[in-house]
């Protein structure tokens, strides 16, 4: 099957990307199914496939060679299918091998042998769940516990202190830790608390070694830049983000520049493509200079670290290459084709990522629309602007194609991510090809490395500024339906985007005055009246969406009360102007985690602030003594509480359940969150601040005897996650559920299973990264004695 594509002298060749992308998707589907379903269907299709092989050479035997092309793609499809799930099926049983699985349900205390897959992740500052706090994949060989051991080839990640912070990619380590269920089961089959540090058993590999010398190179030589490039530049060049800045990271992210933040296929082909403009000015012949890219390829991978996504921005960045200096460019989609089927049959969890999606989809626009999109913008653009055309049409077939997927990561449409990644995009290549230099450089004459990084860290500056400005831009996120609708409504735009954009630039170009005016009224018809409508009349509690965080503000009287102010303090100062706060009663800090704390500042900036109440258990120490020092500089007092206490602020009633006493089982910050019941005209709510399972039990007896519940509304303890108690929810009996948590989360909240719960005990589930700030009322017919959980509640959403 040839697509012809306006503006250009070759057709697309599609017959390869069908069967692979039928393959893709028969694998996402059958990877949560029973391995006898999978095999039933595997030999299915096998059959299916072989039996129309064998028809079609027969035919062509006889000299029949007009077989329909239907036919040879479904037998394609079918073969692709059975060649898929064989992989999936071998994959699962491998590294499931060793009860894993069953002792992470157990929660039982194993010793794990095991080498180190990935870097130390340092996340102080973002975690929920310690400070700091280090984070390490680690691929099991062997596994002792409950009495018995085996060897095993599951991954698992490690949640440490910063004792697990000097490991290196490649050492083989022992240590003893708790198993726990896995957070991203697509990516691991269990997490661990270890019970201490690890003990080195063999140090890392000459590359491994090798890899972090240079690595480790080009972050001394960056950390003379301005903050924002010296943290970017080592993520953009070698995905090394152990230095980066969470707020310029958060910016990224508003800005649809994520992408840069770490290595992906574009940063791929530029290396590639640096190579073999090298290779053409030495005058290499053209055979070699394959050879030259396979080995700078080959090395490039080593030292970003071969795992998935970086294997995944491999192939995609090759794909591109061939797309950029192939003589023959219709061999750019069977080459993507290609890609895909490798990297599944490779890692099938692939087929449920939606970074691999995004990947996918964003080289097949550029393959697709890319070209003829800037043939025909450049005869559109003035003479000397003409060559500008590609750098504009690269950034809009990406994100044309990934709309459907980023609708449902950022809940909704930015306008903004087109422009940013238009005026970052002359940028990117000379960082990207400066910083391999400096880091090469930098492994053997630091020095000299000092002084090349400036020529990456400039444009690296550049794009950083992009990214800040563009997220200051007010309404910058159109709002878009959420779920399987905002999905649906998305596909069809991109849809009426791909067959009437030629007309629209057309009609644009005759008449770009009413093309204006048309741009003009959309713009202020979508943004204002978001701005005008928010806050919804009458609200009593507002979710703000903060990231990975929380922050609750719950309406008191005149005031309101500020329980926890989320990780960053110009989100909740942003959140709190668009309710107008002036003067807050009182700031409940919940426990003195990073993501419930570090927005402390922007809370108290410009307002009045009655008192900021924390739980008496100060763990840990020097976030507590931080949040002290914060408040006696803005002359505000601070008291703590403890179960039983009562507190009234306005018109609302408030009594605190815990902590009751300190639990050193689990996350000893966690377990000693403040938890609060809260009673406003019309509703009542129950705020679990980060509690995991062993506080949860205790609260429910206190609970239980005290006859608190049932409750309207659940603020959801954890942002989700899967280390829950379930009886503690079906007591609740909330109507509405809501979960503070921040889009694209390390951490793989909200757990798939918490929601399944919540959804099953009937609750309304509200998440802030996919709805944004998240008002609640009682509805007119909940004014009367109804009992609460029974009472309608009016939920609106402002969108991310």
């Amino acid at each position: 099957m040839d697509v012809s594509v306006p503006g250009r002298p070759a057709a697309v060749d599609l017959r390869l990307l069908l069967p692979a992308l039928t393959g893709w998707a028969v694998v996402a589907v059958a990877l949560p199914l029973p391995a006898r379903v999978v095999l039933a269907v595997l030999v299915g299709c096998a059959v299916l496939g072989a039996a129309g092989s064998v028809v079609l050479f027969r035919r062509r035997e006889r000299g029949v060679l007009t077989v329909g092309r239907w036919f040879g793609l479904a037998c394609a499809g079918a073969i692709v299918v059975a060649v898929l799930l064989g992989c999936a099926v071998v994959d699962a049983a491998v590294h499931r091998a060793g009860a894993v699985a069953e002792l992470a349900e157990q929660r039982a205390v194993v010793e794990v042998t095991g080498t180190v897959d990935g870097d130390p992740r340092t996340i102080s500052g973002r975690s929920a769940r310690s400070a700091p706090l280090v984070i390490v994949p680690v691929g099991v060989s062997t596994l002792a516990g409950r009495g018995g051991m085996g060897a095993s080839q599951a991954r698992l990640l490690v949640f440490g202190d910063a004792s697990w912070h000097a490991l290196r990619r490649g050492s083989t380590v022992v240590f003893v830790g708790r198993l726990g269920p896995a957070q991203d089961p697509s990516s691991v089959e269990a997490d661990v608390d270890p019970r201490g540090p690890p003990r080195i058993l063999d140090e890392p590999g000459l590359a491994d070694r090798i890899a972090e010398h240079v690595r480790g190179g080009l972050r001394n030589a960056a950390a003379g830049l301005p903050k924002d490039a010296a943290g970017l530049l080592p993520g953009l060049v070698l995905g090394d983000t152990s230095v980066a800045d969470s707020s310029l990271n958060d910016d990224m992210k508003v800005t649809g520049l994520t992408h840069l933040a770490a290595v992906s296929g574009t940063n791929v082909t530029m290396v590639l493509h640096a190579l073999w403009w090298c290779c053409g000015l030495c005058r290499v012949p053209r055979r070699w200079r394959v050879v030259v890219a396979g080995v700078g390829l080959v090395g490039f991978v080593v030292l970003v670290r071969p795992e998935p996504s970086v294997l995944r921005a491999a192939a995609m960045g090759l794909v591109g290459l061939v797309s950029l200096v192939s003589s023959r460019p219709r061999t750019a989609v069977p080459a993507l084709a290609t890609a895909i089927v490798v990297l599944l049959a490779y890692s099938p969890p692939l087929a449920r990522s939606l970074g691999f999606a995004l990947s996918v989809l964003a080289t097949l626009g550029l393959l697709l629309w890319a070209r003829p999109w800037a043939d025909r913008l450049a005869l559109w653009l003035p003479r000397r602007l003409a060559p500008l055309a590609p750098a504009i049409t690269v950034p809009v077939a990406a994100q044309v194609m990934c709309l459907p997927i980023l609708v449902t990561l950022q809940g909704g449409i930015s306008w903004v991510s087109v422009p940013a990644n238009i005026a970052a995009a002359p940028f990117v290549g000379p960082a990207t090809i400066m910083g391999v230099v400096t880091a090469v450089v930098a492994a053997g004459v630091p020095a000299v490395a000092a002084v090349l990084v400036w020529g990456a860290g400039l444009p690296t500056m550049a794009v950083a500024g992009v990214a800040r400005i563009g997220a200051d831009v007010p309404g910058g996120a159109l709002p878009w339906p959420g779920g399987a609708p905002g999905v649906v409504a998305s596909i069809l735009l991109v849809v009426a985007l791909l067959t009437s954009g030629p007309w629209l630039l057309a009609r644009s170009r005759a008449r770009p005055g009413v093309a204006v005016a048309g741009v003009v009224l959309i713009l202020a018809a979508v943004v204002p009246v978001r701005e005008l409508a928010w806050p919804m009349v009458g609200w009593r509690i507002v979710a703000c969406d903060v990231g990975q965080g929380d922050a609750l503000v719950v309406r008191a009287g005149s005031d309101v009360v500020l329980v926890d102010t989320g990780p960053d303090p110009k989100l909740v100062d942003t959140c709190l102007r668009r309710l107008h706060v002036t003067r807050v009663a009182a700031v409940v800090l919940t426990h003195f985690h990073a993501d419930h704390i570090d927005g402390l500042t922007g809370a108290l900036a410009g307002r009045e602030v009655g008192a900021v109440v924390t739980s008496w258990v100060a763990e840990p120490p020097a976030d507590a003594q931080r949040v002290r020092e914060t408040a006696e500089r803005a002359g505000v007092a601070v008291r703590t509480v403890r179960a039983g206490d009562l507190l009234d602020f306005g018109d609302t009633a408030w009594r605190v359940w815990w902590p009751a006493r300190r639990i050193d089982e689990g996350s000893v910050p966690n377990n000693s969150s403040i938890v609060v019941t809260v009673e406003t005209p019309g509703l009542r709510a129950l705020l679990l601040g980060d509690i995991e399972r062993e506080a949860a039990r205790a609260l429910l007896v206190e609970l239980q005897h005290g006859d608190a519940g049932p409750f309207d509304v659940v603020k959801v303890a954890h942002h989700g996650s899967a280390n829950r108690l379930d009886s503690l929810y079906a007591y609740a009996g909330a109507a509405v559920a809501i979960i503070s948590v921040g889009a694209g989360n390390d951490y793989g909240h909200p757990a798939s299973s918490t929601l399944a719960v919540l959804r099953g005990l009937g609750a309304r589930v509200f998440r802030t990264d996919e709805s944004g700030d998240i008002a609640i009322r009682p509805a007119q017919e909940a004014e009367s004695d109804q009992t609460p959980g029974r009472r309608l509640m009016e939920v609106a959403c402002r969108g991310p």
